[in-house]
Formats: C-alpha cells, sequence, structure tokens
C-alpha cells in the first residue's frame, strides 16, 4: 500500500499538474469561444463586433434585410453610459431612371483618438445577385460632369501625400495621390466591405470602423470639403492596381452626400 502511494504521489508530479491545468485552461477557453456571439470572420477594414446583441456580428452582411434596423433610436444602446454619441446620414440615389434608392446610417460612440464609427447601409434596386463595392469618398459632392457622381472625387484619405508623392530624381512630377480608387486600394480610410445584393435585388451591410470618425480630428468624415457615399457598379477586389484599372468596383452607380444628423 505504502509503494502504491508513493507511485501515485509520483505520477502527480508538477510537470503532469502543470499539463493538467493548462489543458484545463484550453478547454475553457474553448468553450467560451465556442460560446461567443461576436462573428470570428472579419472581412477586415476595421472593427467588428456584435453591439447589439442581437446575434449579428457588425462588419458581416445582412442577408435579410428584415433584420436591418430601421431608424437611428434602434441603435441608440450601442453606447456606453454617458458616452458621447454623434450621427450622420446620406440618402443614397442613383442615376434618374436607374431606380436605385438607399440609406446609409452613420453612429459614433465614445470619444478618444480613435471612436468607432457604425455604417449601416441599405439600398434597393440593384441588379439581383450582384457584389457591388462602396467607399466615402473625399468630397461632398454627387454631382456628374465628365462621368457619373465624379464630383465626389477619390476615395477619402486624409493625411501626408493627399495629392500624390513626389518621384524622386523627377522635380515636379507625382504620381496619382493617395486618395486614386484603385493605385492606393484599399489602404484609404473610406474604404468598406461590398455590398451584396440578395434576388429581390436589395442589399443590406452593418459594419464598425475604426478608420473614420463624426467629431472634428483629422479622420472626420465631416469636414469642410464634406464627403460622400459611392456604391459601384462592380465587386471591389480588395488589391491595389493601375490608375483606372477598376480593382476598387470601377464605375459609380449611385452616390449619397453624408451630412451630420
Amino acid at each position: 500500500m505504502k509503494n502504491t502511494h508513493s507511485t501515485f504521489k509520483h505520477l502527480l508530479s508538477a510537470p503532469l499538474l502543470g499539463a493538467i491545468l493548462i489543458t484545463h485552461a484550453a478547454l475553457g477557453a474553448t468553450a467560451a469561444y465556442a460560446c461567443d456571439d461576436v462573428g470570428h470572420d472579419d472581412p477586415g477594414f476595421g472593427v467588428s463586433a456584435d453591439v447589439n446583441d442581437d446575434g449579428l456580428a457588425d462588419g458581416s452582411k445582412v442577408s435579410d434585410p428584415s433584420k436591418m434596423a430601421d431608424d437611428e433610436t434602434a441603435n441608440d444602446n450601442d453606447a456606453d453610459e454617458g458616452a458621447t454619441v454623434v450621427m450622420a446620414h446620406a440618402d443614397i440615389a442613383g442615376a434618374p431612371g436607374s431606380g436605385i434608392t438607399g440609406t446609409a446610417k452613420f453612429i459614433q460612440t465614445g470619444d478618444g483618438i480613435l471612436p468607432t464609427v457604425k455604417v449601416i447601409v441599405h439600398v434597393r434596386g440593384l441588379e439581383p445577385g450582384t457584389v457591388h463595392g462602396m467607399h466615402i469618398h473625399e468630397t461632398g459632392s454627387c454631382a456628374s460632369t465628365a462621368k457619373a457622381f465624379d464630383g465626389a472625387g477619390g476615395h477619402f484619405a486624409p493625411g501626408p501625400f493627399h495629392d500624390g508623392p513626389v518621384v524622386v530624381g523627377q522635380p515636379g512630377t507625382v504620381v496619382p495621390g493617395s486618395s486614386n480608387p484603385d493605385t492606393n486600394h484599399p489602404f484609404h480610410m473610406g474604404d468598406l466591405p461590398n455590398l451584396v445584393a440578395n434576388q429581390d435585388g436589395e442589399a443590406s451591410l452593418e459594419y464598425r470602423t475604426s478608420r473614420i470618425t463624426l467629431s472634428a480630428g483629422p479622420l472626420s468624415v465631416l469636414n469642410t470639403n464634406g464627403t460622400a457615399i459611392i456604391v459601384h457598379k462592380n465587386p471591389d477586389q480588395g488589391i491595389t492596381g493601375a490608375d483606372k484599372s477598376g480593382v476598387a468596383g470601377g464605375p459609380r452607380i449611385a452616390c449619397g452626400v453624408i451630412v451630420q444628423d
């Protein structure tokens, strides 16, 4: 009996106890992960979280438009008690006769140098089953001159080299600026995930980003130039391409100027 007790005590030595404790911790972490309602396949361009407690991770495509909140007040619970809430919106419309209409809502909760902004978009009148690039552009205009909605300018990209860095050895020569839709993509502050239309031609997206702010600051989309949200004809490929290659979505089919509520 003494020898059996000694053997059992030896088996529960420090290395084995450590292994048991590590395994127990790992199982606990796995269980916690499995029970988390937050989506773990963040589509990029920001931070995803299920802040609405609706079982849907912000940043994921909303395949059922009926799940989309229809008013800002439904989303006010995103803010912690006492946190600052700033809201803005854009009325989206396509060219006359296109039948494309929609809305974009922006809700910022919190303060600091990188507060997050929830972007909620719902667009109707798209071709059924199609995918469309969508971005915030650098100018608050939906005017059309040479091309549809070209008054919105390039993608929202505040910061150094906005007009293009100087080419070394070639004074006075610059490459396309950082707001160029294709050459500096997908590194713009205004880049967003694709819109995916269902079989009824409706597309909804709920996404949270730290790339923009609604409050004053260098990343604010409510600056003196204004900004606009653009829906493109083609999918955003999420890659960098040559100038005018269209890798960010190509032609513009709908636009809305972003204004503060």
